[in-house]
């Protein structure tokens, strides 16, 4: 088999391959071999506008490489040590020729051969004869010869005929240049937009806790007004027509109301009534617990469709091409309302609905133990039953006894 000398592509086109796809036309592989090393890029004609302007860029990219991996000189090929070498000097070989002479003699003579290729394809064969030289003369000879004959093909490409011919314009390397980077300027829009994004995300953050915190500041401040005239929570001042004070409690604990009256008459003063009206409310208040914020969140309205508190079926809308089961946190004042959507495609009906569940009972288990205090009155007794021991219960066995 006769080696190729010459390529089948075009000079121009050499090394460039034009590849359909099934979804996004024509690429152009540019496949490069340099020194061992194999280069390789591709170019689709639909980014760089049409067939003409990617193959541009494929000769341009090939061209560039050609010319910081220039081609393997002749005389470079002709320098590589092969497997079957056994002088350790490549193309310098010891051979023996052997000849019957008339008298039927058998004659051998050794030589050391130096094999230097021609530009043209040929190859020059030199012997030195080892009876004539020597061993090391000969051997000596032969290695100059090939060294000699290597000198002359320094500046001849090997397999001339099959190297690409350049043909890119400077014009076309500033546009190649321009394609390369624009990966690079992408990435770059792409972190600077992801930089403004982190900074907006970072501001809403800080304006939202900036918001809980005045809501917060603005809970206890409630906390601190008066929730009625007497500045009592749950009680009441009123006089009767014969002048007579009198403290009224009124207090509503799991759907029960409890009322008693406490007179001023009865008590001697009014502040052994007023005494005697906040025992009573907050031995009806700790005797009555306050459900905790979960447990009243779980509650289901006459509304509900789902079956589960806060989970509900969200239909196609102009914002949503799918039906999804969304699961929204409870509401919770100075506190941002939460939702997580799954959709019915990607999960399934059944799917979707059970991480919903999951989803809420996460959100319940957010509040832990908090109580459920929906009256500012109930906020303010709770408050200041957590800062005393509350029920005095010396002084109101001390009032049951009367």
């Amino acid at each position: 088999m006769q080696p190729i000398t010459r390529s089948q592509h075009a000079p121009d086109r050499i090394g460039i391959y034009r590849i359909p796809h099934a979804i996004a036309g024509y690429v152009l592989h540019v496949v490069l071999r340099r020194n061992g090393i194999v280069f390789t890029k591709r170019f689709w004609e639909h980014r760089c506008g049409d067939h003409v302007q990617a193959l541009q860029m494929a000769q341009a990219w090939r061209d560039r490489v050609i010319a910081q991996h220039p081609a393997m000189t002749l005389a470079q090929f002709c320098s590589i040590v092969r497997s079957n070498n056994t002088s350790g000097i490549p193309g310098v070989a010891r051979r023996e020729k052997g000849y019957r002479t008339k008298e039927g003699i058998d004659v051998r003579n050794a030589y050391w051969v130096a094999c230097v290729p021609r530009s043209g394809g040929t190859v020059s064969v030199r012997h030195f004869s080892i009876a004539k030289l020597g061993e090391d003369d000969a051997r000596r000879l032969a290695i100059e010869a090939r060294e000699q004959g290597l000198a002359e093909l320094e500046s001849v490409v090997f397999r001339q005929q099959m190297q690409p011919m350049q043909v890119s314009s400077r014009a076309h390397m500033d546009a190649l240049e321009a394609l390369l980077n624009e990966p690079a300027e992408r990435r770059a829009l792409r972190d600077q937009q992801r930089a403004q994004r982190d900074q907006a995300r970072t501001v809403r953050r800080q304006r939202a806790a900036e918001a809980q915190r005045v809501a917060i500041a603005q809970r206890d401040a409630d906390l601190l007004a008066a929730s009625n005239r007497s500045g009592e929570p749950y009680i009441g001042r009123y006089i009767t027509k014969s002048m007579t004070g009198n403290w009224r409690v009124s207090i509503e604990r799991g759907g029960v109301k409890y009322r008693k009256t406490f007179s001023d008459s009865v008590y001697g003063t009014a502040d052994d009534a007023l005494s005697a009206a906040k025992a009573w409310r907050d031995r009806v208040f700790l005797d009555n617990p306050t459900l905790p914020t979960g447990e009243v969140a779980a509650r289901i309205n006459t509304v509900n469709t789902s079956g589960v508190a806060g989970v509900f079926l969200s239909r196609p809308s102009g914002k949503t091409k799918y039906s999804s089961w969304v699961a929204r946190s409870p509401k919770n004042k100075g506190v941002s309302t939460r939702s997580k959507r799954y959709s019915i495609e990607k999960y399934g009906n059944n799917g979707a609905f059970a991480l919903a569940v999951e989803a809420r009972a996460a959100f319940l288990l957010e509040l832990g133990d908090e109580p459920f205090l929906s009256h500012r009155a109930a906020r303010q007794l709770q408050k200041i039953l957590s800062s005393t021991d509350g029920r005095e219960p010396s002084y109101f066995e001390a009032i049951n006894d009367r």
